[in-house]
């Protein structure tokens, strides 16, 4: 179920950017896709899950053109009081209350409070701030790295002592086993920076920023033109790589961001060839 609920996301941003265009394009009646369309928003939100959230609102922006040219200026000012918001949810909400850690609001509001880097020293902090520590942990690793770790790594064996021992791994039964030493953050960047160092890290940037880029002039074009589209959904699928590689994982997380993998790859060689 899980698997079908991440396929989902892909989904639902594919049918999301192609809005208008479903018959044409995907060859579906459109009561159908329509129908798939409300029953994978339902599936796919009332998870009530962060990242998803995020992967819709990204998928909008893509939609609006906010990624292409000069357009995102459009969007600025829904952006900063996106920001705005995420802050004065810290201030005004009781992010260590039951509250804050039963309900999605009260997610919503903990966000900023778990990215928030530091060396935790408490167990029920680092439980509720993991990815938080588990960044600081990493950074001290690296900090403390010979010159020549730090630019190249210290190889895809290395590990980050979290400094005390937590139930986070899952064995072959299921259950947790308890580990102080990881190899899979849910920082993608900070994996790379333990593993491959500054060279790795800046690679991948350099990838990202090539997929972002190379159909950009394409995605400024009007709607109406199936090769915007298709170069909006690319941007879509590469901005939500480089988001959730800084909290889940993103492209380090075969089962919840291959699909999107998969979409990017798709659209770019389709895009490629056009230009071919």
């Amino acid at each position: 179920a899980l698997s079908e609920r991440r396929a989902g996301r892909a989904a639902l941003v594919i049918l999301l950017l192609l809005a208008g265009r479903w018959r044409a394009e995907l060859r579906l009646p459109t009561w159908l896709l329509g129908l798939m369309f409300g029953v994978i928003a339902a599936a796919v939100l009332g998870v009530f899950s962060r990242t998803a959230l995020m992967v819709v609102l990204i998928a909008i922006a893509a939609r609006l053109g906010a990624f292409a040219q000069r357009e995102w200026l459009r969007l600025g000012l829904p952006f900063l009081l996106l920001v705005c918001v995420a802050f004065g949810m810290q201030i005004f909400f009781d992010v260590e209350s039951d509250r804050a850690l039963k309900t999605f609001v009260g997610k919503l509001a903990r966000t900023l409070h778990e990215l928030t880097v530091s060396d935790y020293a408490g167990l029920r902090d680092i439980n509720l701030s993991f990815r938080g520590h588990e960044m600081a942990r990493a950074l001290s690793e690296f900090n403390n790295s010979s010159l020549p770790q730090m630019l190249l790594g210290r190889g895809f064996g290395a590990t980050v002592d979290l400094g005390v021992f937590l139930p986070i791994e899952v064995n072959e039964a299921g259950g947790r086993v308890s580990a102080r030493y990881i190899t899979l953050l849910h920082n993608g960047y900070m994996f790379l920076l333990t593993k491959t160092g500054i060279v790795g890290l800046v690679a991948f940037l350099y990838a990202l920023g090539f997929l972002y880029f190379v159909q950009r002039h394409r995605a400024a074009e009007p709607l109406a033109d199936a090769g915007a589209r298709m170069a909006r959904l690319l941007q879509a699928a590469v901005v939500t790589l480089a988001t959730t590689t800084y909290v889940v994982g993103g492209v380090f997380n075969k089962q919840d961001m291959f699909a999107f993998m998969l979409l990017t790859g798709y659209l770019l060689a389709h895009l490629s060839h056009q230009d071919g």
